[in-house]
């Protein structure tokens, strides 16, 4: 179910309609604060546009979930090849007398 809301991004409110009002907040939450971080670390940051700051921090956000999902697959395809090697070792072993 579509809910439309009001969002504030960079002092700036948007009606947007989403399907989660609780992840649209939390995604403007860490867009703002994606936001703040640059400028905390750049003086020059105000003077920039809100859309050139809102592009930056969507950009630097969405290369943080690229990684974090190549991550994900790396673990996940390590635990496979992990769980794998117990099963063959586990079939290969069941029957042998030397464990039972």
């Amino acid at each position: 179910m579509s809910v439309p809301l009001t969002i504030l991004i960079g002092n700036k409110e948007y009606n947007v309609i989403g399907e989660s009002e609780d992840l649209i907040r939390e995604a403007s939450y860490i867009l703002n604060q994606k936001i703040l971080e640059f400028s905390d670390k750049n003086s020059d940051y105000d003077k920039i546009p809100l859309l050139t700051k809102t592009t930056l921090a969507a950009l630097n956000i969405a290369e943080s979930k690229l990684k974090a999902n190549k991550n994900f697959i790396k673990k996940h395809t390590e635990i496979i090849d992990e769980i794998n090697k117990i099963t063959d070792f586990i079939e290969l072993n069941i029957n042998n007398p030397h464990y039972s």
